[in-house]
């Protein structure tokens, strides 16, 4: 038996094909995977790459991807995975899952709780009676808060803001400007309304850069 994990998120999709002994036979990457941000013609792409890389056909397969809320979300990506996999047996859902079971649940635990920030966030807590309550994870405009993309959106927003108190672009801004390649603060008003989630959340990395040095100035000091 031949098993296809596939774990798609907001920066990548990750899979991994093992055997019956759990030897891994595959592993491999692709783009993207939030289902909410992918039509059906790139989620079919999305797939179809990850089975062209495949040394072998899965006898099954078990997909966790961000956004997959709701029963049309599983019934969508169920749809577009026996189009890549015809006839093969899958089981989907969303990607906390995948993370939340790969933690041992002590005997003595009533209930887990896992919280997520990466390009987006979540959080999902379960309990041994079987409830569960999911937080958040409602995309970078309504919700993700605490994510990279939260985080540079508010990094922007300040910057661009201190810069009209001031009347001087901050050290931050800058910082953000040299990443993204650009000379002129203007052109961010531009960018920002084409970049995409992954983008905007990889702005983060310059805030905690820029966070890094401030602590070891201080510390310093």
């Amino acid at each position: 038996m031949i098993t296809l994990g596939i774990e798609g998120g907001g920066t990548r999709t990750t899979a991994t094909l093992v055997d019956a002994a759990d030897q891994v036979l595959a592993s491999l990457s692709a783009g993207p995977g939030n289902l909410r941000l992918l039509d059906d013609e790139q989620l079919a792409a999305l797939l179809a790459s990850l089975r062209d890389q495949l040394p072998t056909k899965p006898d099954r397969i078990g997909v966790g991807m961000a956004g997959v809320r709701t029963a049309a979300d599983r019934e969508r990506l169920t749809r577009a995975i026996a189009r890549a996999w015809p006839g093969t047996p899958a089981v989907v859902g969303d990607d906390l899952l995948l993370a939340i079971e790969a933690e041992s649940w002590a005997s003595d635990c009533a209930g887990q709780v896992l919280l997520l920030s990466g390009t987006g966030s979540c959080c999902l807590g379960r309990h041994r009676g079987g409830a569960s309550v999911k937080v958040g994870g409602r995309g970078h405009i309504i919700g993700d808060r605490g994510s990279a993309c939260d985080i540079a959106v508010h990094a922007l927003r300040s910057t661009v803001t201190i810069s009209d108190i001031e009347a001087g672009w901050p050290a931050l801004g800058a910082d953000m400007l040299a990443f993204l390649q650009m000379n002129d603060p203007e052109g961010l008003i531009e960018w920002s309304m084409s970049a995409s989630k992954t983008e905007i959340a990889s702005l983060a990395q310059v805030v905690f850069e820029a966070a890094a040095l401030c602590h070891a100035f201080t510390a310093r000091g």
